[in-house]
């Protein structure tokens, strides 16, 4: 199972049992976070080039790209 996949399942897990778990008589707070880094560079090694349309079905990533070419920070 790939790591993505684990952290959606972990995510389904907090959310339907609750984020605080015992195991073995201990207890623990599990936080799932999820971070986008983005950066604007020039000359990329490997690109692969979407539209807008594309970049639709993404609205946090859209998000964060207009947020950089607008600031041009580091998110």
């Amino acid at each position: 199972m790939s790591h993505t996949k684990e952290l959606y399942r972990i995510k389904e897990l907090v959310s339907n049992k609750g984020y605080m778990i015992e195991f073995n008589g201990d207890y623990y707070e599990v936080l799932v976070e999820s971070s986008i880094y983005l950066e604007k560079i020039e000359y990329p090694p490997k690109c692969v080039k979407v539209c807008d349309e594309e970049l639709s079905e993404y609205p946090t990533l859209k998000r964060a790209i207009d947020l950089a070419s607008k600031s041009g920070a580091e998110l």
